[in-house]
């Protein structure tokens, strides 16, 4: 069933009336053409994978292993490129044209039996992190966290013995990771440390001694472009209160807000390519729904958008600042004006739940809106295309788990090509749009 032009007005938000276009919903349709230009098949299953991109002529896309159609040979396109691929038994360090520079073993041994590291990889993809643990004879159980750049060599490594499990967030220039491992071993596992090739350099919250259940971070972690500051959520579950802090990268506090209420529930945090807005998703306990919030980057709020139902929250910033799109696990697409939050458009599947909406791409002039969609309890896995409009161009549906759990997906900066990884192979794609 083709539904269109279906616009919702008068809808009432907390600073007044405005319009609200909904985003319209097609079936198929011919204005969008997916046309396969590659395909690498994977024999274990990828857990984590880094895309890259390059500008090439069309002939040595080709040459690389692309097979294009209906583009001339010296033309220049944006080639996708699986960069970094992590699987259960190695993390693989790959060429634009396919070929291994590297691979780095997961397996090893603790106490005679058989053990996987964990992987962690900073958000611009250019540094890998392996948290290992190793026996030596005259000390003992150890675990130990080794740096790489994206090329698989090895730049430091720092003994994490006195971290608990935990997340690690690497920073974008690789000189430090921030951990919600407590490194005393004293008290609560998540208060948060920063670490670096010479260990503990110093303890997020040193002023707190409390309760495990009491602070939390919770992925609530995010980085400046540069690496120069950090941006953390902390959480009191006992005077249900969050805060907002912002950290230089050697601890040193810049500023705290409080940003809403402490206790359980879904929060992302995102800052902006030039650094100048935070955008968060924080639950508030009262409501039991959760909210969006844009700071500037002396922790002022600019705007709020309240009552979201609640669902892990991923942003994506446009290039040039003027947009931002927050989608909701629940499936929840919101389409903003950065300037006063006013929602665009939307689109709303929370009711029906159609699936895990996890994953969002857009190429740099945001023409376009890709949302990756886990097909959760038996339902199809999805890719969903909107135009910068609202309106739902393409529903691709695929057959429950082809994307083994989560949609590792992405566009290229010039919105021509379209990368997944799907049934136990990385795919390319060419996307052709009508009248882009």
């Amino acid at each position: 069933m083709i539904r269109m032009n279906k616009i919702i007005t008068l809808v009432i938000l907390a600073l007044g009336l405005v319009s609200l276009t909904k985003a319209q919903e097609k079936g198929a349709t011919p204005n969008v053409k997916f046309i396969p230009v590659y395909e690498k098949v994977v024999d274990d299953t990828i857990r984590k994978v880094v895309y890259d991109e390059i500008e090439v002529s069309a002939k040595d896309a080709m040459d690389m292993g692309r097979n294009y159609v209906g583009i001339e040979s010296k033309q220049k396109v944006r080639m996708l490129y699986p960069k970094i691929i992590v699987t259960d038994d190695e993390i693989a360090f790959y060429a634009p044209n396919g070929k291994l520079k590297k691979g780095i073993s997961r397996r090893i041994k603790m106490y005679g039996k058989d053990a996987v590291t964990e992987v962690f990889i900073s958000p611009n993809g250019k540094y890998v992190g392996l948290r290992k643990g190793i026996w030596k004879e005259e000390v003992g159980s150890r675990c130990e966290f080794v740096m790489y750049n994206d090329s698989g060599e090895r730049l430091w490594e720092v003994d994490v013995s006195k971290l608990d499990a935990g997340a690690y967030y690497i920073s974008p220039n690789g000189e430090y990771f921030v951990a919600y491992g407590d490194p005393t071993g004293d008290f609560c596992d998540y208060i948060p440390s920063i670490w670096d090739r010479n260990g503990l350099r110093v303890k997020l919250f040193p002023e707190d001694v409390s309760d495990v259940d009491a602070y939390w971070i919770c992925d609530q972690v995010a980085f400046s472009p540069d690496g120069e500051r950090i941006v953390v959520v902390k959480s009191n579950n006992f005077e249900k209160t969050a805060t907002a802090i912002l950290y230089n990268k050697y601890g040193k506090k810049i500023w705290e807000k409080r940003i809403g209420e402490g206790g359980g529930g879904w929060r992302s945090i995102k800052v902006s390519p030039s650094g100048k807005y935070i955008a968060i998703s924080v639950w508030e306990t009262s409501t039991k729904k959760s909210a969006i919030l844009l700071l500037d980057a002396k922790g002022n709020l600019l705007w709020k958008i309240p009552n979201i139902n609640l669902g892990t929250s991923e942003f994506r910033f446009s290039d040039d600042e003027k947009n931002l799109v927050y989608i909701n696990g629940r499936g929840l697409v919101h389409f903003i004006d950065l300037k006063n939050g006013k929602i665009l458009w939307q689109f709303d599947k929370t009711e029906e739940e159609i699936g895990r909406f996890y994953v969002v791409a857009t190429p740099s002039d945001f023409g376009f809106v890709v949302v990756g969609v886990y097909g959760h309890y038996g339902r199809a896995d999805r890719i969903l295309l909107f135009n910068n409009a609202g309106e739902l161009l393409s529903d691709r549906q695929f057959e429950n788990g082809s994307f083994c759990g989560f949609p590792l997906i992405n566009v290229s900066s010039d919105g021509c090509e379209l990368i997944m990884y799907i049934s136990n192979a990385i795919k390319v794609e060419q996307i052709r749009i009508a009248g882009r």
